[in-house]
């Protein structure tokens, strides 16, 4: 007989013989737990618990256009001063008789914390000077500059409608400041607008006219409530 031939049987009977070794192997293992029974078996979920808390709304970029629901944010206010009224013959006579009293009533609403929108009623009595034979609002006697033109003295009543754009010019520069900030208590605003004025003559003998009206105002703020976005 060949060695090859001796090498093949001899490798046959290895192969033959660890197939059954391993076959045992697997029942001698199944045999060993044969008498054993699944008695019970329980299975166990667990459930985190949720983290409950209160997060704080902030606001990471300042100059991010933050808005509010329509019902938010809205303001009144009220005005008083002195107006001085400059025209063709303001210079006729002393400053002083220029000088009128005002008021003004009106409402508005904040839609970003730099951008609003206002609605205002104003009320008047304009002072001023005029000429001799124009000016159906001249009242008195006539008077004289010393270069001897002849003027007389003017009133006329007025009321004012105007919507106009509130520019919060702190907030629109340098950012929002933030919900109950201490920052920007100081706050400078522009408000451009337009109006329509009636006026009611003096003492109403001479009639009415009415005109457009153009606002351009500046204000300072020193802010003192509490306006959350």
């Amino acid at each position: 007989m060949k060695l090859i031939d001796v090498v093949r049987k001899a490798a046959a009977s290895l192969l033959v013989w660890g197939v059954a070794s391993f076959n045992y192997a697997v029942f001698a293992q199944e045999d060993k737990y044969k008498d054993y029974r699944e008695v019970y078996r329980d299975t166990t979920d667990y459930v985190a618990p949720t983290e409950l808390g209160i997060k704080k709304d902030t606001i990471v970029d300042p100059l991010r256009v933050v808005t509010n629901k329509f019902g938010k944010n809205w303001f009144i206010f009220a005005t008083g001063g002195l107006h001085t009224y400059r025209g063709d013959y303001s210079t006729m006579g002393k400053f002083s008789g220029t000088l009128s009293p005002d008021w003004s009533i009106g409402i508005g609403k904040w839609f970003t914390p730099g951008i609003g929108l206002k609605v205002e009623f104003i009320r008047s009595n304009s002072r001023g000077y005029t000429g001799y034979t124009t000016g159906h609002y001249g009242y008195g006697d006539v008077l004289y500059k010393e270069d001897g033109t002849p003027y007389r003295k003017m009133k006329t009543g007025w009321w004012d409608i105007s919507g106009s754009a509130v520019l919060n010019l702190s907030r629109l520069f340098m950012g929002y400041e933030g919900y109950n900030s201490p920052r920007l208590m100081n706050q400078f605003m522009a408000n451009i607008g337009i109006g329509g004025v009636h006026h009611l003559g003096y003492e109403h003998s001479h009639g009415s006219d009415n005109e457009w009206s153009g606002h351009v105002e500046g204000s300072s703020l020193t802010r003192r409530c509490k306006v959350a976005y």
